[in-house]
């Protein structure tokens, strides 16, 4: 964990919250660019050079990978921004806690992204990789993937949560003993689950990591 603030901030809550997000963005992004048919704003993708890149058959398609950098078609919205506005999300919503007292910093950073973003998004639309309302999409719907996580999953659980006797406590309604088991130190909660919870964590990251890279081969 990292704990140069108030408390600490967990790896292994921050990756599973970044990549879930991220999962889920790559996994409704084929159903948005599927659902529109624009052509590609770069000249290979326009007139005899469009037609030479076009896959010859169904097979292909799922065969011939090598079409990837040629291709014409993914575009509303884009993966680049909404990779980008995720980090962005991870540093608003952890950086308050990760830094604190330490605000000068955190707003200053706060304020460098916004030219930043700005400058990566003129290369992107300088390159002529995207529209612009692939740009923008990707501007509101990263952001609210994220803050819809955060709406129905709520708070990062802390590492007492995997203990079977803290669930028990909240089922018979004991506040006192629940709140204790709260106040552990994480060497406590180690030593109380012999590592279980090390082992059932690693082994969720592992899974989410596996989904995520899964997902971003698919759209490939």
């Amino acid at each position: 964990d990292f704990s140069l603030g108030v408390r600490p901030v967990y790896f292994a809550n921050l990756a599973t919250r970044s990549l879930r997000v991220l999962s889920f963005l790559y996994a409704i992004r084929p159903l948005f660019f599927l659902a529109t048919s624009l052509p590609g704003p770069s000249a290979k993708c326009v007139g005899p050079e469009e037609e030479r890149l076009r896959p010859k058959s169904w097979g292909q398609v799922f065969t011939d990978f090598s079409l990837g950098a040629d291709n014409c078609g993914d575009l509303d919205f884009s993966g680049h921004v909404s990779g980008f506005m995720c980090i962005v999300c991870i540093f608003y919503h952890y950086a308050p806690v990760l830094w604190h007292p330490h605000s000068r910093f955190v707003n200053i950073v706060r304020v460098l992204l916004i030219p930043y973003c700005l400058v990566l998004i003129g290369f992107i639309l300088a390159a002529h990789n995207h529209y612009t309302v692939d740009v923008v999409t990707a501007l509101f719907l990263a952001p609210g993937a994220w803050r819809l996580y955060y709406l129905e999953c709520g708070e990062d659980p802390l590492p007492v949560t995997f203990l079977r006797e803290y669930h028990q406590a909240l089922a018979a309604g004991d506040e006192e003993g629940a709140e204790a088991m709260r106040r552990m130190t994480d060497e406590q909660v180690v030593v109380k689950t012999n590592g279980r919870c090390a082992a059932v964590a690693a082994l969720a990251f592992v899974g989410v990591v596996c989904v995520f890279v899964a997902v971003v081969v698919s759209t490939f």
